[in-house]
């Protein structure tokens, strides 16, 4: 398995629960935790064995002792590319679960971070220059008709979405949009929008071309990241597990590969 620091070199931005051994990222805690039984908030990192994968995994263990038999949700899901891009939500009706009930949530065997249609974790304002986002995400299909899960800025700026009606995945930063893909309720995919020049992009399913055309220039914005929507609108109904957006061109399959075997979905 290609080792961490490579496929996720050029990363601007890396919101995980993993931590490969051997990884140049990753030296702090994954997410922050707040539990329901009394709203006390603990920072959570990743267990210190590896699977065979060489992956260590959100701890399960320290989170459930700190959760109980209650629910816990994420308060800050902490950037792993060392340029402290944390995605954050104060206020705890907009917060996604990490546990129910005294369960860590999981798909695939691996944990997940779920959005049940109100939520969303925001980052700072900052400034990137856009090339590329990557998701492991499932989607809902009884969510709403416009999901954005990954989000930078204001319209249209929106990176990449799932719609409903047509149920496809949705990439863009421009006009016009590349559609592609057909999700399965809940099922882990690899989704990746690529920005591939000046005037196109591509929108790939796990390692698969779906989409190219001429909708995906690169842009530098000062605006937020949103995991889950942004300003109230379009909430995504799903899980989360890993996000990664590049500030630099990405032309690799390398991190959708490495995805496929820590997540254990098929990859081309």
């Amino acid at each position: 398995m290609e080792g961490y620091e490579f496929v996720f070199q050029g990363a601007a931005a890396i919101y995980a629960l993993r931590i490969p051994t051997g990884s140049l990222y990753g030296s702090g805690p994954l997410i922050r935790v707040r539990r329901s039984s009394d709203n006390a908030e603990l920072d959570i990192g990743a267990s210190g064995l590896a699977d065979g994968n060489g992956n260590r995994w959100l701890d399960e263990v320290a989170l459930l002792a700190h959760v109980g038999v209650g629910d816990g949700f994420v308060t800050t899901w902490y950037d792993q590319s060392g340029s402290a891009i944390n995605a954050t939500q104060a206020t705890a009706l907009t917060q996604p679960r990490i546990v129910s009930a005294g369960v860590v949530d999981k798909l695939n065997g691996v944990p997940t971070v779920v959005y049940s249609g109100a939520q969303s974790l925001d980052t700072a304002v900052v400034g990137i220059t856009q090339h590329a986002v990557v998701a492991v995400v499932a989607v809902n299909l009884a969510g709403a008709p416009t999901q954005h899960i990954i989000r930078q800025g204001v319209s249209p700026f929106w990176l990449i979405r799932y719609q409903s009606a047509s149920n496809n995945w949705r990439y863009t930063n421009n006009s016009p949009t590349l559609i592609g893909g057909e999700p399965v309720t809940n099922t882990l995919t690899i989704v990746t929008g690529v920005a591939t020049d000046g005037a196109r992009g591509r929108l790939l399913e796990n390692g698969v071309q779906i989409a190219s055309g001429g909708s995906s220039t690169p842009f530098l914005t000062t605006a937020v990241i949103a995991l889950g929507s942004h300003a109230g609108i379009d909430f995504f109904t799903g899980a989360l597990s890993e996000v990664v957006v590049f500030g630099a061109p990405y032309i690799s399959q390398a991190l959708e590969r490495n995805q496929g075997t820590a997540f254990g979905i098929a990859v081309a």
